[in-house]
């Protein structure tokens, strides 16, 4: 019983078989009917993959062989990659929303490209080779916006702490810091309320290729919320060192500092060289008060790489401190222009 059952299914399966070639059959009788008359398909049952050492210079293989009269053509196996982001422009609102390849322009009047910085900087050469995924870089700041559209994905999240229990699960001395830590206002909420540490974070690591906004420089990357500025902008060295601090013991692997004050602190040095000594990558500001940049911390610090900003026209904005201490310029705004004077231009996004 079972082998008769067993032959009707192999009879059954041989039937689908000859039904569906068959199918295939008519369908590509049907299908030649549009083909273009008079035209004959190329023979491909006589072209040929060849193997060869891999230290072989195969533009000049491929030259010698086509100079064999028993030869029509031979040339290189190409590679060839998927059009789509990150080989092509992303499709966000100020890069590339209409997936043209073109950058978009003129969002606020401008002559130039919305993402004038990222296009300086070849981002978009950048991002075929890394985004950023599996780093990790803590903005110490205002705080962040978490819950933005263009951000809240690249959040770093505590994973070893448990979410509004009251217990510092992991014993790092904070209760619940899931997102981060507001060290300006002791508690585990780290929200911006002020907009300048969202707009970091954003530079750093917006979303990509998500028909909203921006990109960041680095769109797979996790940003960590350290707020040790309060609302207007301003907070201490000692708030700001247990900001460092905190950046290092939890794993940041860059640690951004967009703010800056004048002297020369040893407490900021000190934290500065302990999250240095962690393996940790310290960015700051150069300062924004057309100064040499030694007199301002943490940018005049050894262990910091310390950024000047450039405009648009690739020349250091007017605003932007300089000195030796200057480690690398960077897209950061216009100068001010004497007909522009709603300063329309001084901008990046």
């Amino acid at each position: 019983k079972d082998y008769i059952t067993k032959l009707e299914q192999e009879k059954t399966q041989l039937q689908d078989r000859i039904k569906a070639q068959k199918d295939l059959i008519s369908k590509l009788e049907q299908r030649q009917k549009r083909a273009p008359g008079g035209t004959t398909s190329p023979r491909l049952n006589n072209i040929y993959l060849l193997k060869t050492a891999a230290e072989t210079n195969i533009q000049d293989m491929a030259s010698e062989y086509s100079q064999n009269p028993a030869v029509e053509y031979a040339e290189p196996d190409y590679k060839v990659k998927i059009q789509a982001f990150p080989n092509t422009l992303p499709n966000d609102t100020y890069i590339d929303p209409g997936q043209n390849n073109v950058w978009s322009t003129g969002a606020w009047g401008q002559d130039y490209e919305d993402m004038w910085g990222l296009k300086k900087i070849e981002a978009d050469k950048a991002w075929e080779i890394s985004m950023g995924a599996g780093v990790v870089a803590a903005v110490i700041d205002t705080g962040i916006d978490y819950n933005h559209e263009d951000i809240a994905a690249n959040i770093w999240i505590n994973t070893a702490e448990i979410p509004a229990n009251s217990i510092d699960d992991d014993g790092n001395g904070y209760i619940d810091d899931i997102k981060g830590y507001d060290f300006a206002n002791n508690d585990a909420d780290p929200i911006d309320d002020n907009g300048h540490g969202t707009h970091v974070a954003g530079t750093i690591a917006a979303i990509g290729n998500n028909n909203k906004g921006i990109i960041g420089i680095a769109p797979k990357t996790k940003v960590m919320a350290v707020k040790g500025l309060n609302g207007d902008g301003s907070g201490y060295d000692s708030t700001l060192a247990n900001c460092l601090k905190y950046a290092a013991d939890m794993g940041a692997d860059v640690i951004s500092n967009s703010w800056g004050g004048p002297g020369n602190p040893r407490l900021i040095e000190e934290t500065v060289n302990y999250a240095n000594a962690k393996g940790a990558v310290i960015v700051a500001a150069a300062g924004n008060e057309t100064d040499d940049a030694i007199n301002y911390t943490p940018a005049n610090i050894q262990n910091i790489i310390t950024v000047a900003s450039t405009g648009s026209n690739d020349e250091k904005s007017d605003f932007s401190n300089y000195g030796y201490k200057i480690d690398v310029s960077a897209p950061g705004g216009n100068s001010k222009d004497e007909n522009d004077q709603n300063r329309t231009f001084q901008n990046i996004l």
